[in-house]
């Protein structure tokens, strides 16, 4: 609830500025992520609301940020499931998936397009604890015919941004 409160501002203003659809999910009890909070985009076409679902975390940029915390024991253990195909872009390899969660660690944020649904993309970001925990995770997503390649690189500084501040009102907020 903290979260959701704290963040409301810099989320409006990350709508704003991407014009794009900007959710927030925080990190629930089982460790699944659950999405809390939506501000559409100023957009007729956009996504619709998803408040209070969960998003399969092997096609989802919220749920690649959450993978890519795992150790590797708790990984090898999220990949003794299938992976299920939802697109034909759809991550469905073990392999494939260790070398996106890898790529998700080093750059600190997930872009996904059409994995969960075609026409739809994502990226992602974590929001971290006093300890680096992850606590949530801030996404963009829209049309993919909108947020594609180009303007999902552009939403990533402002992503991260939007973060970065609400981790440093957390921390403040805590002191």
């Amino acid at each position: 609830a903290e979260l959701s409160r704290r963040s409301t501002i810099d989320r409006s203003d990350l709508v704003a500025t991407v014009r794009e659809t900007v959710t927030l999910s925080v990190v629930a009890a089982d460790g699944g992520l659950d999405l809390v909070y939506q501000v559409d985009a100023p957009h007729q076409l956009r996504p619709q609301s998803w408040v209070g679902q969960r998003f399969p975390l092997h096609a989802s940029a919220s749920g690649k940020v959450l993978l890519a915390t795992y150790d590797g024991e708790r990984l090898e253990r999220f990949l003794l499931e299938p992976l299920v195909r939802f697109t034909p872009s759809t991550i469905t390899t073990a392999e494939a998936l260790r070398s996106e969660l890898e790529r998700v660690r080093e750059l600190r944020y997930a872009f996904v397009i059409d994995e969960e649904e075609e026409g739809l993309s994502g990226v992602a970001t974590g929001i971290h604890g006093q300890t680096d925990e992850l606590i949530g995770v801030l996404t963009v997503s829209g049309p993919t015919q909108r947020l594609d390649p180009h303007r999902g690189g552009h939403a990533v500084d402002h992503l991260l941004r939007a973060a970065g501040q609400i981790e440093s009102v957390l921390r403040r907020g805590r002191e």
